[in-house]
């Protein structure tokens, strides 16, 4: 899975044949129900360490492919019965409610999920990092710099680590 994992980071686009003939021209012996029940496996324990680390969140945003709308995935949402799925984008931060939701700080579900995609395509999609240590560190910098630096749009242009520390004082 760690293989699978470190190649969807490189390719997020790959789906389960890509990620089938990646694993097979690196000499893996596998085939695509294998790779797909992974990939779903994946996305599950994803899931649940989040909801572990974070607690639950409003809703909870995914595509529409097979890993998001098997037994196995539904069944590990339903567990969580505060929690909304969606597979339409409806909530999310390019939905215009969700975007009034949070500008009056009511979703923070679709703050993060702007985050994740901001993170992936500008740090982690083009300067990809060697180790893990180096990862670690070229995120915490881009987090510092996105948080403490930044003007956001969403905010009026302001600094969010600005309007933080106001609040908190």
């Amino acid at each position: 899975m760690q293989r699978i994992d470190k190649e969807h980071l490189k390719h997020p686009a790959k789906g389960v044949v890509g990620m089938t003939d990646y694993l097979l021209e690196d000499g893996i012996k596998v085939g695509t129900r294998r790779v797909r029940r992974l990939m779903r496996e994946m996305g599950i324990e994803v899931l649940e360490r989040a909801i572990s680390k974070y607690g639950v969140p409003e809703i909870i945003n995914s595509d529409q492919g097979r890993q998001f709308s098997s037994k196995e995935w539904t069944a590990a949402c339903a567990a969580y019965s505060d929690m909304k799925v969606s597979m339409d984008g409806r909530g999310r931060a390019k939905d215009r409610s969700a975007s009034r939701r949070v500008a009056l700080g009511s979703s923070k579900n679709i703050w993060i999920e702007r985050f994740w995609k901001t993170i992936k395509y500008e740090y982690i999609y083009i300067l990809p990092d060697d180790t893990g240590s180096e990862l670690y560190h070229g995120i915490s910098k881009f987090v510092d710099d996105y948080n403490h630096h930044r003007r956001h749009q969403g905010i009026n242009h302001m600094v969010p680590g600005k309007i933080y520390l106001k609040e908190v004082a």
